[in-house]
């Protein structure tokens, strides 16, 4: 199987597997939001990359597409799920356990960013965080787009916060044990590191008043990572070769 052919079947092989859960959920009356800690399944393609980058000897590469998953996981597939979204329709958030998956992201998402503004210098984000990951993240924007598309609004917070939790807790983890901490980072800049919680602040709030403002927060996430891509081919790429980290 060739690389493109094995990335264009990532979502037939990881979009059954959230639903799966969600028909579980609905007849035995677990919340859609508890499948957030169950969403690994969908994760399968993203581990293969980062123990591939790291028995090459490439954590950085590792490093970039966690991050860069991360990102796009929620400006990327959780945006379209918002605009998918049938219009007309009532969306009603579970607040409390959306508000806990999201506060279990927060804690993660901080030590994480404390980890790796530890260990990384000013590098270079092209193929990791942005070309990887968009290929990686393709299950997420498909289930985003059905759940959006079919007003599971639960399965779409939960598949996007679910999936930033194991990516930055469990891989990122793997890197941390397999490098024993000391990795460069050289596809990460501190510009990803502010994207990356700019993003969780606005899926909190969408969370918290979806019923008035998911169209145009869908609209202004999936924007948003427009220009983030633009810019890491333009403005951070060049600033990462010039500038100092502080």
């Amino acid at each position: 199987m060739t690389p493109t052919s094995l990335i264009s079947s990532l979502p037939r092989i990881s979009l059954p597997f959230p639903f799966s859960l969600a028909i579980v959920a609905h007849r035995t009356g677990i919340p859609d939001t508890v499948i957030a800690l169950l969403t690994a399944g969908a994760e399968r393609e993203k581990l293969v990359v980062v123990i591939a980058s790291l028995a090459q000897g490439r954590p950085s590469l590792a490093v970039g597409n966690i991050i860069g998953s991360a990102i796009s996981n929620i400006l990327g597939a959780f945006s379209l799920g918002l605009l998918f979204r049938p219009t007309g329709s009532h969306v009603e958030f579970d607040r409390v356990l959306d508000s806990l998956a999201i506060c279990l992201l927060g804690y993660v998402l901080s030590h994480a960013a404390i980890n790796i503004t530890d260990a990384i210098g000013i590098s270079y984000i092209v193929f990791g965080v942005v070309v990887l990951a968009i290929a990686t993240t393709r299950p997420e924007k498909f289930i985003a787009v059905l759940s959006g598309n079919r007003g599971h609004v639960g399965i779409l917070v939960a598949n996007t916060v679910g999936s930033n939790v194991f990516l930055l807790s469990l891989f990122l983890g793997i890197v941390m044990v397999d490098t024993s901490g000391n990795f460069d980072g050289g596809n990460i800049d501190v510009p990803e590191l502010f994207v990356l919680w700019g993003s969780t602040l606005a899926i909190t709030i969408t969370v918290w008043y979806g019923d008035k403002f998911d169209p145009s927060i869908g609209g202004v996430m999936l924007s948003a990572y427009i220009v983030l891509i633009v810019s890491e081919f333009t403005v951070i790429r060049h600033n990462a070769d010039s500038l100092p980290l502080c």
